[in-house]
C-alpha cells in the first residue's frame, strides 16, 4: 500500500487559498487536527491528553458524530478546542456532484457550528473548491500519519511523526475507533514540546 505522508504537490497549485501549513515567521510551531469525531471510545481519551499538556487543538467533527454525541462536542468547546467541519457523513467527495456536495457540507457545519472545513479523504474536486471557498477555509494538512491505518501500527505512526515534523506542520490525527491516536500522543507532545515545538491553532 502507497502512503502519502505529505499532499501531493499538485493540491497546493489546485487549491491556492487552501491552507497546508501554518505561517509561523520562523517559530517552531505546530497544530494537531482529529478527524472523524467525536467518539466515546477515543474523544474523551485525547482530550484528557491534551488537558493534561496543556494543548489545544482543531477537531474537525462529522455532522453526523457530532448530532450522535452533543455533549462530547461541547467537551471539546468547553476545554477551549475549535471544532471544524468534516461533513455530515464522511463522503468521498471527487466524483459527487457539486449540489450534493454541498448540501452534505453545509449540514454539518449547522451541527458543527464551524466554517473550517476539511473535506473527508482530501476529496473535493475545482467546481466543489470554487463553491465552498467562498463560504469556508478550507484547511488541509501538512503531515498525515497514518494513526487510523491498523497495517501501519502505533510505532511506525510515532515514528513518521518524529521524523517528517517540520516548523508549521498541521499533523492530522483521528479520534475514532481502531485510531492509535490515544496510544502515542502522549508521548508525541513529549518529544514535540522536547524539541521546543509550541502547539497553536487557526
Amino acid at each position: 500500500m502507497i502512503r502519502f505522508y505529505r499532499p501531493p504537490f499538485f493540491l497546493k497549485l489546485f487549491y491556492p487559498e487552501s491552507v497546508f501549513r501554518l505561517q509561523t515567521g520562523g517559530r517552531k510551531e505546530l497544530m494537531l487536527t482529529f478527524d472523524d469525531g467525536p467518539d466515546p471510545a477515543t474523544t474523551p481519551l485525547i482530550l484528557e491528553i491534551l488537558r493534561k499538556h496543556g494543548v489545544k487543538a482543531l477537531f474537525f467533527c462529522t455532522g453526523k458524530a457530532a448530532q450522535d454525541y452533543p455533549a462530547l462536542l461541547r467537551s471539546i468547546s468547553d476545554d477551549g478546542h475549535q471544532t471544524g467541519n468534516h461533513g455530515f457523513n464522511h463522503i468521498r467527495g471527487w466524483w459527487l456532484g457539486r449540489g450534493d456536495f454541498i448540501a452534505n457540507l453545509e449540514k454539518g457545519s449547522k451541527i458543527t457550528g464551524s466554517n473550517f472545513f476539511r473535506p473527508p479523504y482530501g476529496s473535493i474536486n475545482p467546481f466543489q473548491y470554487t463553491r465552498v471557498k467562498s463560504s469556508h477555509k478550507i484547511v488541509f494538512w501538512d503531515l498525515m500519519v497514518y494513526d487510523f491505518d491498523k497495517g501501519h501500527g502505533s510505532a511506525r505512526t510515532l515514528s513518521v511523526l518524529s521524523r517528517m515534523v517540520r516548523p508549521g506542520s498541521i499533523i492530522a490525527l483521528h479520534d475514532r475507533c481502531g485510531s492509535c491516536a490515544p496510544e502515542i500522543l502522549d508521548e508525541a507532545i513529549r518529544l514535540l514540546k522536547g524539541r521546543g515545538y509550541t502547539f497553536r491553532v487557526l
